[in-house]
């Protein structure tokens, strides 16, 4: 597959937000998943214990977004995600 993600997230009172735009290729070969390319087109964190992490989960075969704000916060994320896959039937 091939995906573009658009990640936002915005602290409850609206004080702190957090935006990510990636760009991912990740593939399943032989029941192996792993991302083969990865660009961080652009990132903004309004806080350094702000984070957006995109990875591959070859357990689940799963494409993953994890997003992580400070200890005591209420934060919103939300994830867009545009894509592409090619599948070969066996």
């Amino acid at each position: 597959m091939l995906v573009n993600i658009l990640t936002f997230g915005i602290r409850s009172d609206g004080g702190q937000v957090a935006s990510s735009y990636d760009y991912v290729i990740i593939t399943n070969v032989g029941g192996t998943t792993s991302i083969v390319h990865q660009s961080n087109i652009k990132q903004h964190y309004d806080s350094g214990g702000y984070s957006i992490t995109i990875q591959a989960n070859d357990t689940t075969d799963e494409l993953e977004i994890l997003c992580n704000g400070n200890a005591g916060e209420t934060l919103r994320w939300m994830a867009y995600i545009n894509g592409i896959e090619i599948a070969y039937g066996t």
